[in-house]
């Protein structure tokens, strides 16, 4: 639950950093701001309760003879190109429970609802998208409107799944130009993509500032090169840089790449059941600048998209099978 006592100074913060790294109205001119996040959770986590979470990641590329590649943790090196897979963290007793949807509960209105199916059996890692049905699309500038000049840019079409372990994602992204020199912290400085994921709708419904918890994640393809793919937790701030246990795999294609991921959902610290739905965003971060490491936009599925307001973002639903 989000520590009450703590929205009042933690709203105030979450202004102060808006007004200076906003500019026009829904768009965010830093769209992943760490400092935002690291002021909000040091205010939350005054307050003693959140539980310890797990975290994790570093991953994959392309390849289809590559090996698989495994990051032990505080290891700085980047994997070489190969699908790469981090340890399951060791996992904390969960305390959200997930609340039944209901027709007209639980949804923001004005914001996507994105539905997860539930496969019979659970994709597989590979990076190969050809089992997947991408319903779902990335085509709206939150970021960086002067340097984005169109779907052919940057967009993306995407799908997500679920079982009791795992949140699947699968995207299919479209860049004109690739650029990803970085890892770890400054990943979204390159070409890559950030989940946000709102852990317990129900209980901050109408709360316009991150609480403990909200998750924000980092999933970066590397540059199928000397990059290594990587994943990356910035919020919140208590377990930053912590490892995610995502296992992610990520292919170039003649017009971008493809990527696919396994998040587990001790990440968020949930139990899902068919019908439960979360606060959820996928965005796409673009990097057209060769050789440099920066955020020139973001595209995502609204304009209105902002990191540290969850009112803002979609609505996930988990679908039964």
């Amino acid at each position: 639950m989000r520590p009450r006592a703590a929205l009042g100074t933690a709203a105030v913060l979450a202004a102060l950093v808006l007004t200076a790294c906003n500019r026009g109205p829904g768009i965010d001119t830093q769209a992943t701001v760490n400092a935002v996040a690291t002021g909000v959770q040091g205010t939350l986590e005054a307050s003693g309760t959140r539980p310890p979470q797990p975290s994790s990641t570093p991953q994959a590329t392309l390849g289809a003879e590559a090996a698989t590649a495994t990051l032990a943790a505080g290891d700085t090196q980047p994997p070489p190109p190969a699908t790469a897979t981090a340890a399951l963290p060791t996992l904390p007793a969960m305390t959200f429970t997930p609340a039944a949807a209901t027709p007209n509960g639980l949804y923001r209105v004005g914001t996507p609802l994105l539905p997860a199916a539930r496969p019979g059996a659970a994709p597989v890692i590979d990076g190969d998208l050809g089992e997947w049905g991408l319903a779902l699309r990335l085509d709206q500038n939150a970021f960086g409107g002067a340097q984005w000049t169109g779907v052919g840019d940057a967009s993306a079409d995407y799908a997500l799944a679920w079982d009791d372990d795992r949140l699947y994602l699968a995207v299919r992204v479209a860049d004109d130009v690739f650029v990803q020199t970085e890892r770890g912290d400054t990943l979204f400085r390159g070409d890559s993509l950030e989940l946000l994921f709102d852990a317990d709708l129900g209980a901050d419904f109408d709360s316009t500032s991150l609480s403990n918890d909200d998750i924000q994640v980092g999933l970066s393809p590397g540059d199928f090169a000397s990059v290594g793919a990587d994943t990356y937790l910035w919020f919140p701030t208590a377990l930053k840089g912590a490892s995610t246990g995502v296992t992610l795999a990520a292919r170039k294609t003649a017009g971008g790449y493809d990527l696919e991921a396994a998040i587990p959902w001790s990440l968020f610290n949930v139990r899902p059941v068919a019908g439960a739905r979360y606060g959820f965003l996928l965005s796409l971060n673009d990097n057209d600048a060769p050789g440099t490491a920066a955020q020139q936009s973001m595209i995502s599925s609204t304009v209105g998209r902002r990191l540290t307001d969850p009112t803002t973002w979609a609505t996930l639903e988990l679908r039964a099978p």
